[in-house]
């Protein structure tokens, strides 16, 4: 898995053999001359395999998990705490969730690891595997499920921000109006899938304990 890339520029510095820089690209096409600017892609990789970074991802989405249900409590004697602060952690629970599933056995798993938008993928995986027994365990609330994976997921600011600029952490403006996440709530869009939030939570645990 790539941990860090640069792109640089060299000059061919010699064609027979093939070199660029200092460094030997057995592969260079005919017409490249000395003198020609090429661009090289750099990347360090890790040893890790998908699996270990699925345990990792499981071993943080689970203490996230635990923080949430921490502040969901605290919320019920101090109401004046935002909303916002346990759905945060919610939200980084269901992300890690869904990228240690599909990191489990994943073989283009690099991009489930960089991405944030991976709860669509995830559901469609995860709830018709018959190994993790999720679709069949809550078969009459995958409806809800997915109402409520899409929700929580936008509410990442780094999730189509550009469209729907709602997010539990940083402040946002509609162009007249400056909001704060402290300030709002986010679960009027819910609907009927909000009842089943409690279940939606459950189910993260469960697929956290097939990791």
């Amino acid at each position: 898995m790539t941990i860090w890339q640069k792109t640089v520029t060299a000059n061919v510095t010699s064609v027979a053999p093939p070199r660029v820089g200092n460094l030997a690209v057995p592969d260079l096409p005919s017409f490249a001359a000395i003198g020609l600017p090429v661009e090289i892609e750099v990347r360090i990789r890790d040893r890790h395999t998908p699996k270990e970074w699925a345990n990792a991802y499981a071993v943080q989405a689970t203490d996230d998990l635990r923080i949430y249900s921490i502040l969901r409590t605290a919320r019920t004697t101090d109401p004046t705490l935002g909303e916002c602060h346990e759905l945060h952690y919610l939200q980084m629970a269901l992300e890690k969730t869904a990228k240690a599933f599909l990191l489990k056995a994943s073989s283009n798993f690099e991009n489930h690891r960089t991405s944030h938008e991976v709860f669509e993928k995830f559901q469609k995986n995860c709830f018709r595997d018959p190994s993790s027994g999720i679709g069949k365990k809550y078969a009459s609330q995958l409806g809800a499920f997915k109402v409520l994976g899409k929700a929580i997921e936008k509410l990442a600011p780094a999730v189509a921000r550009d469209v729907t600029p709602e997010n539990v952490e940083y402040p946002w403006s509609n162009g007249s109006t400056l909001f704060t996440p402290a300030k709002e709530s986010f679960q009027g869009g819910w609907g009927s899938a909000k009842p089943h939030l409690p279940a939606f939570v459950q189910m993260l645990g469960d697929v956290l304990k097939t990791i």
